[in-house]
């Protein structure tokens, strides 16, 4: 019996390639016309000089506002100046004038001391430029240096450093200030650990604190009157050191010749 024969296979046409994506030229952008770009200019500057406008008028409110606040720090320690006495606390019916800080004002006395020193020893319109913390930095200078100086002497021209070079105390950042106070500190402290048997004699001291005895009881002239024992290599022998507020010069000198 004859097998039938299977069909031959079919062979596959070849497919016709596709012809490649033609890529399309980028077209060039037109320019925006004169009058939009004008208009988005002139908007532009119509905020940016808005900006300025916001930003100097703030500037300008919070200079006003800094020099109220020097001017109210010189009024505080001026009326703290009247607080300051024994005889007002007791009218108060306070035992002293530490308590009377702390009920009425919440301050501590070393804070009122701080006030007292800056409308005692700083100018107001100095004090309103230099404002509170710059101005209490610039003291701590003036008490480092051997100098007799004053706040207005240090910043009328540049401050020399001990280790060279100078400081312009009126713009140098504030904690600039308040380390040269410190290395000035260390540096007189250092000098006189340096002078070996540079010191008072016993008999110094208790003359010394007999002197001051009139100033230091007296209750209005308590914390602001300062007086200092220094040695001294000189044949006079050491030498006494005051700051007192020029108000209260007379008073002074009446209780130490009182004493006399």
């Amino acid at each position: 019996m004859a097998t039938a024969k299977k069909p031959a296979a079919r062979t596959k046409k070849p497919t016709a390639k596709k012809p490649a994506a033609r890529t399309k030229k980028p077209t060039a952008k037109r320019p925006l016309p004169a009058a939009l770009v004008k208009r988005a200019r002139a908007l532009h500057e119509a905020a940016q000089a808005r900006l300025i406008e916001q930003g100097r008028e703030a500037i300008s409110l919070i200079r006003e506002r800094r020099e109220a606040i020097a001017d109210n720090y010189f009024d505080v320690g001026q009326a703290l100046i009247t607080l300051r006495s024994e005889a007002i606390a007791q009218a108060l019916g306070y035992e002293d004038v530490a308590s009377m800080l702390r009920a009425e004002l919440d301050l501590s006395v070393s804070t009122a001391a701080k006030l007292i020193e800056l409308a005692t020893r700083v100018d107001r319109s100095l004090l309103r430029e230099l404002q509170q913390e710059r101005a209490a930095a610039i003291l701590a200078v003036v008490d480092a240096t051997e100098e007799d100086d004053t706040p207005e002497q240090l910043i009328a021209k540049p401050f020399r450093l001990p280790e060279g070079g100078s400081i312009d105390l009126r713009t140098a950042p504030i904690v600039d200030v308040k380390a040269l106070a410190r290395a000035l500190r260390q540096q007189r402290a250092s000098a006189k650990k340096a002078a070996r048997g540079f010191s008072t004699t016993p008999a110094d001291r208790k003359a010394f604190a007999a002197l001051i005895a009139p100033v230091a009881k007296d209750k209005t002239l308590g914390g602001v009157a300062t007086f200092k024992l220094l040695a001294s290599r000189e044949e006079h022998g050491p030498l006494v050191e005051s700051r007192v507020p020029l108000k209260d010069y007379p008073r002074v000198v009446a209780l130490l010749h009182a004493r006399r």
